[in-house]
């Protein structure tokens, strides 16, 4: 499911399917910067492991470091109510007050209690992480690789009986950046606004999400093949002002010159627009207008333009220049080759 490093090598769909056949670990840990799979995996095992009408009995949550591990092993360690398991979630683990009392725990876990530890990071050469390792499993999460994103997206749109073209996964992380927070409050939103129909679209997410960015990105592009410089500085304003994140912005005009490149190609070839339409799954309504900027480019300069934004790419990750400056030089280059 995720771009993750398992310790005990169990892949976090592995893991899942063992929460579903109720085959749990004494202790788990999490950690990483991806915080939204680790909540969905705390939610499952509570899920899981606790009746829901007993979950008030028992299911604990304590957050690091106002909470003391002491407490939370006197916790671990009380008999379930009513129950024959009970949940106990530890968030911030990092900043947990390291005592002879959990570690104690953590070498002999209560096998009544599943003690669920998150946190962002944690220091793999302390001894506590071998016992860990040893006796729980241990799992890191990072942000999905963009195919695994394409895959988490279209499992999240089907569980409300939905499928989800390509073309509108790729324009919903393009829009979205690789936030699974973020993407899956969009897809809440998407799914009520497509109502009955069962396939979103790109012009669903367009509609939804990112009308405006898109838009003002299709503006941009007009105005950099026209060579208007001024202007085109004014739009790349706009967008930042929009709250626009500036890699964003190059992702995307990176995926629009792309796209002028592939209608390029396919034109050396005789496709009519119509034809260019179906094999770039570009809705027919915008193709003409894909068909006018590609016109603005020869096969070559759309090239060195590609080239131009992966350097823009690349410095906004690596280079301390102000990210504007980075920006307002690539649209001078854009329009005029360096």
């Amino acid at each position: 499911m995720g771009k993750i490093a398992a310790e005990k090598i169990l892949s976090i769909s592995q893991i899942i399917k063992d929460i579903e056949k109720k085959k749990f670990s004494p202790i788990y840990l999490f950690y990483g910067i991806e915080q939204y799979i680790i909540e969905e995996i705390i939610n499952l095992i509570i899920q899981k492991a606790v009746d829901p009408s007993l979950k008030q009995l028992n299911v604990e949550k304590y957050y690091c470091p106002e909470t003391d591990s002491e407490t939370i092993v006197t916790s671990a360690l009380s008999i379930p109510m009513l129950s024959d398991r009970k949940v106990i979630v530890v968030r911030d683990y990092e900043k947990i007050n390291d005592s002879k009392a959990i570690r104690h725990y953590l070498e002999h876990p209560s096998q009544s209690t599943i003690l669920i530890l998150s946190a962002n990071t944690i220091d793999k050469r302390k001894s506590i992480f071998s016992i860990l390792s040893k006796n729980g499993v241990v799992v890191k999460c990072e942000n999905l690789k963009r195919d695994e994103l394409s895959q988490w997206i279209k499992k999240r749109v089907n569980l409300y009986q939905k499928e989800i073209s390509e073309t509108a996964v790729e324009m919903l992380f393009d829009l979205k950046g690789d936030s699974l927070q973020d993407i899956y409050s969009d897809i809440e939103k998407i799914v009520t606004f497509v109502g009955e129909k069962t396939k979103i679209e790109e012009k669903d997410i367009l509609t939804v999400t990112g009308a405006t960015k898109e838009f003002n990105i299709f503006e941009l592009m007009n105005l950099i093949g026209n060579g208007e410089k001024s202007k085109a500085i004014f739009m790349l304003d706009k967008l930042l002002d929009q709250n626009t994140e500036p890699i964003l912005i190059v992702n995307l005009l990176a995926r629009h010159f792309i796209i002028l490149w592939k209608i390029q190609n396919l034109r050396r070839v005789n496709h009519n627009p119509s034809e260019i339409s179906s094999i770039m799954q570009i809705n027919p309504y915008f193709i003409k207008d894909y068909m006018s900027q590609s016109e603005k480019f020869s096969i070559v300069r759309l090239e060195q333009c590609i080239e131009l934004l992966k350097e823009a790419d690349l410095q906004l990750k690596s280079v301390s220049l102000p990210k504007k400056i980075i920006l307002d030089n690539l649209i001078c280059n854009l329009i005029k080759p360096s």
